[in-house]
């Protein structure tokens, strides 16, 4: 069928599955499941190879009709309920590099969402330090957010200070 076949093309090629649009929810369910922290920590202990970051910042204006991920409706939350988002992020991260095998190498990190531009750039910095501090950055190690054009424009400043800070594309 159409979302089996959906599926193994994107596990063949995983740049072709990351910008497949619309998703199809039913062949990411089996994914969905709740985990124990327990078996993450296992899983985290065995990694033997470059490891890839993923920040996901929920945050949205409105959700997209194509959108599958975790979102909240950023109406319904503050700058302090935000910030306590982006600092529960970094203790994430902190536990993450806390159960994986010292000195793996990290091919990169990418804060996606929802919409990350709803973090500061001091907010994304602390994410970036962060990861500087506590993971291996590999020799292609690069960090990417997602942001629209109408969102850059809104705000140069930040977004330069998002660049200086170390995202990268």
């Amino acid at each position: 069928d159409s979302c089996a076949r959906r599926f193994s093309l994107g596990m063949a090629n995983p740049l072709r599955a990351s910008v497949m649009y619309p998703p199809a929810r039913e062949a990411f369910a089996s994914f969905r499941r709740s985990t124990s922290a327990e078996s993450i920590r296992a899983s985290l202990a065995q990694a033997s190879g470059p490891v890839a970051l993923y920040a996901h910042v929920p945050f949205c204006e409105t959700k997209c009709a194509y959108c599958d991920y975790e979102t909240v409706p950023l109406a319904a939350h503050d700058d302090a309920s935000i910030a306590r988002y982006a600092a529960a992020l970094c203790r994430e991260l902190e536990a993450i590099a806390g159960a994986l095998p010292s000195g793996i190498e990290t091919a990169g990190f990418d804060i996606g969402g929802g919409t990350p531009g709803t973090l500061t750039a001091r907010q994304f910095e602390a994410l970036l330090r962060t990861v500087e501090r506590r993971f291996a950055p590999g020799p292609s190690f690069e960090v990417s957010t997602e942001t629209t054009p109408t969102l850059a424009a809104a705000d140069p400043p930040k977004w330069r200070a998002v660049r200086e800070a170390g995202v990268s594309r």
